[in-house]
């Protein structure tokens, strides 16, 4: 992502350190996100469209 825009790293740096805290470690099995608060992080736009993994959740 950088390579194709290198003087707006400052602009996608956020996006990448979500993508960091909630993508799944190999060593745990699971995310920094859900080891901290318990539950898988959705992104605003599966509570909109009413994904799969969303509309399965128990609770």
């Amino acid at each position: 992502m950088i390579k194709e825009k290198p003087r707006a790293w400052h602009d996608l740096l956020p996006e990448a350190l979500w993508a960091y805290r909630v993508s799944k470690r190999s060593a745990t099995g699971t995310s920094p996100y859900t080891l901290t608060y318990r539950h898988d992080a959705i992104v605003p736009m599966e509570l909109r469209v009413r994904s799969l993994r969303v509309t399965e959740r128990p609770g």
